[in-house]
């Protein structure tokens, strides 16, 4: 996987200028925000990504050691 150029783009959460440059880790200088990158063809995994992180999917551990369930509409 090659390393993707750094980005500017305007902070979803306080409209500073932003840079991304990084798959994650990368903050907003003004508010502190992070950004997790995602690139072209990532776009599902990216929706997953914000739904897990919004509340809208469950990951929950079976009993027992069974294994996993992913909840979601």
């Amino acid at each position: 996987m090659h390393a993707e150029p750094p980005l500017r783009f305007s902070c979803p959460h306080c409209a500073a200028e932003a840079v991304v440059a990084a798959i994650q880790g990368d903050r907003c200088s003004s508010c502190g925000f992070e950004y997790k990158r995602f690139g072209p063809g990532e776009r599902r995994t990216a929706e997953d990504y914000f739904a897990v992180l919004t509340g809208q999917k469950h990951l929950v551990e079976l009993p027992g050691g069974c294994g996993w369930i992913v909840a979601h509409e």
